[in-house]
């Protein structure tokens, strides 16, 4: 039993096994391992900062969500799963919010709660209110900014720096 033709850099479907029958599961686990680019589509828990998740009530409505570090092809994010069940994904080549489409800078984030801080930059816009918890994420001795539920989406409020 073994795969015919491989090449990772071409679609899965390329694939044919001299073994029929082999069942599907089993060829989806082999190419996981061997790093099929095809399969790569999920985002995976990565504790690029501390904590590796936090929890919050990120869009008011007073359940618990949870905020965790992931990637997704060398790119980092944050996956918010909301109370609800509903989940987010910023960053991780997902989500673009102003410019979050990989977080590999941040390296430090903490829950924010009540209203976000004025930001530091002259002549910046006036905070935005917000209803639930907010994440502020920051690059040491850079950049900072909160990321912040709006009632249908997450929006980027920059606080200092860039």
């Amino acid at each position: 039993m073994f795969l015919k033709n491989y090449d990772k850099d071409h679609d899965i479907s390329q694939f044919v096994l001299n073994d029929k029958s082999m069942n599907k599961s089993l060829l989806t686990l082999i190419l996981f391992f061997i790093g099929c680019p095809a399969l790569a589509q999920d985002y995976k828990p990565h504790c690029f900062a501390q904590p590796c998740s936090i929890k919050g009530d990120f869009d008011g409505d007073s359940k618990e969500d949870t905020a965790e570090l992931v990637e997704k092809q060398h790119k980092r994010g944050i996956r918010i799963k909301f109370g609800s069940g509903k989940e987010v994904v910023v960053g991780a080549g997902n989500k673009e919010v102003r410019g979050l489409k990989d977080l590999m800078w941040m390296n430090i984030w903490e829950l924010y709660k009540g209203q976000i801080e004025k930001s530091a930059i002259k002549g910046a816009a006036k905070p935005p209110s917000v209803k639930g918890d907010s994440l502020k994420l920051s690059e040491e001795f850079a950049s900072s900014g909160t990321l912040y539920w709006d009632g249908k989406q997450f929006k980027w409020y920059q606080q200092v720096g860039k």
